[in-house]
């Protein structure tokens, strides 16, 4: 089996590392703090721990992926993103550079691009983090106040009390057009492609529902 990928040159991952170590000092304070992909001081074992307890409060999650998110984002929207953070005009420059930079192939040809990060890229995780932030975490925030999650790049886990809720944030996501605000225009084309499943906690773990439902309880009035 074969698969296709780019690989930034050693030029474009050192000139990566430098606009990185710029950019993100910049947009950290700002990140919510249920996300958890490929940022300081932060793991998948710390989102795994913040599940756990998380679990015994809320029964049912929405178990989501967004397909082809790396390879589809939005680089117009991706720049006003970064614009709200930066005006620092060669780290504009470089990054608008990356995003629409074409591939070259073995043969020499060169293939435009006009969404997603560049692959294998040091900037990418960020620059993703960042789009995710207005288009996912900050959409939550407003729409869905009670409803906690966390996040692991575009990985997710909305969590609720009852299953009628999970569907309604799923449904809210189509709606969601919102040109112009914040990136939140490429918000309901992102949701149409999600990998989502409705999911009980007490039966994705095995555990009996009785048994589940009087420990859960348990610990809700502790």
């Amino acid at each position: 089996m074969q698969f296709e990928g780019t690989v930034p040159t050693v030029a474009d991952r050192v000139a990566q590392t430098v606009v990185k170590r710029i950019l993100e000092p910049l947009v950290e304070p700002h990140f919510h703090d249920d996300s958890y992909g490929y940022r300081p001081n932060k793991s998948a074992l710390d989102a795994v721990g913040r599940a756990r307890q998380r679990c015994w409060r809320h029964p049912w999650v929405l178990d989501l992926d967004i397909k082809a998110f790396f390879d589809s984002i939005d680089s117009n929207l991706l720049m006003r993103a970064v614009r709200k953070h930066t005006d620092c005009a060669w780290v504009l420059l470089f990054i608008e550079r990356w995003l629409k930079a074409p591939e070259q192939m073995e043969d020499g040809s060169l293939i435009a691009r006009e969404r997603g990060t560049p692959q294998g890229g040091v900037i990418s995780p960020l620059l993703a983090n960042l789009f995710l932030h207005y288009t996912f975490d900050l959409w939550m925030r407003r729409n869905h106040p009670d409803i906690p999650f966390e996040r692991y790049a575009d990985d997710g886990v909305p969590r609720t009390h009852r299953r009628k809720e999970v569907r309604n944030c799923v449904r809210d996501g189509g709606r969601s057009s919102g040109a112009g605000r914040q990136g939140q225009a490429s918000n309901h084309r992102k949701l149409r492609r999600l990998k989502a499943g409705v999911v009980s906690v007490a039966e994705k773990a095995g555990l009996d529902p009785v048994r589940y439902g009087s420990e859960r309880r348990a610990r809700a009035n502790r």
